[in-house]
């Protein structure tokens, strides 16, 4: 796993061992780091979201349109106590 990393002033390590998915966004949302990403294969059905809880990273998946590849997490921020995420689609030879 890679895409996050934290660093300690001289070295960047995996955060938590990273995610599997392309990250674009990251955001700090009800005490969690939350990782907007592109899916880039057709096992993961749309755009994800990856949620570190401070231990582990969860996979969160995005079900919106569900016949467009590839799908992607563009930003994310909080808003009114809520996680907003802008999603965007692309061509197949934009994303692989």
């Amino acid at each position: 796993m890679t895409n996050v990393a934290v660093g300690d002033g001289s070295r960047l390590t995996a955060l938590g061992g990273g995610v599997d998915f392309p990250v674009f966004a990251l955001a700090c949302f009800d005490g969690n780091l939350y990782a907007g990403c592109a899916s880039r294969n057709y096992t993961v059905a749309g755009p994800v979201l990856a949620r570190w809880d401070g231990g582990v990273w969860h996979t969160i998946e995005i079900t919106l349109f569900p016949d467009e590849w590839p799908k992607m997490v563009t930003n994310l921020l909080v808003y009114d106590g809520a996680l907003i995420a802008s999603l965007a689609s692309a061509g197949d030879r934009a994303l692989l």
